[in-house]
């Protein structure tokens, strides 16, 4: 279903309507039509569901006291959304997305709500790849400390001239230190990709901080490299 702000008339509109999808980038708001991705039903998509749907079992082995508190920490975890209002989580969703991202990056599972922690700050973004087959990422921050690691994640080569993407992105990396530095993360990629890597061709990035006490993730900053 469609996000839409109303105004005197309507100002705004996110998702989609019918075949088309509404959104928003540097130029204004834009319509586009709405493609849908094949299936792949590849062995890293199983383990995704596999572990949504764990998740959900095991919330409904918590105790209710221990639900309750989970209904009760929501309000420490509001976030504000692309129209810039405050969006407040379940119990349910909130327990599910820390908990996801910690066994993302190996984390241990909670039981009760954490308190919650002040995230780095990604100043930038860079990105490097050739047509040899070496990437490598950059990342600047702010703020990290011992118990915050970086996610990675990023698509296959794409046409140069693709300029938006969502649901091709795929984790590929978590990385712990070195920043500010270009570090090398050919392996991780190719592990996911193969080696596919063609001249001119664009690959997208996505980073983002996750605290694995906690299981917070920030803000992602997205950023692209042409093969070279």
């Amino acid at each position: 279903m469609a996000k839409i702000k109303w105004g005197a008339l309507v100002v705004d509109g996110r998702n989609k309507v019918g075949g088309q999808v509404l959104s928003k980038n540097r130029a204004g708001s834009y319509m586009r039509n709405k493609v849908t991705p094949v299936n792949p039903r590849s062995s890293y998509q199983s383990i995704s569901r596999q572990r949504l749907a764990g998740l959900a079992s095991s919330w409904r082995g918590l105790t209710e006291p221990q639900r309750a508190s989970w209904r009760s920490a929501v309000e420490d975890f509001k976030t504000t959304d692309i129209f810039g209002d405050i969006r407040i989580p379940s119990g349910f969703n909130l327990y599910q997305k820390l908990n996801n991202n910690l066994l993302q990056t190996e984390g241990a599972l909670l039981t009760s709500p954490p308190v919650p922690q002040a995230l780095a700050k990604i100043r930038e973004v860079t990105a490097d790849v050739t047509a040899l087959g070496v990437v490598k990422i950059a990342v600047g921050l702010d703020g990290l400390t011992n118990d915050q690691i970086v996610q990675v994640d990023a698509t296959p080569p794409l046409s140069a001239g693709k300029n938006f993407v969502k649901s091709e992105f795929r984790r590929i990396a978590l990385l712990e230190d070195s920043w500010g530095t270009s570090q090398p993360i050919t392996a991780q990629y190719v592990d996911r990709f193969g080696n596919t890597f063609s001249k001119g061709m664009r690959i997208f990035f996505r980073v983002f901080v996750v605290h694995v006490v906690t299981g917070q993730s920030g803000v992602p900053q997205i950023c692209t490299a042409i093969i070279n």
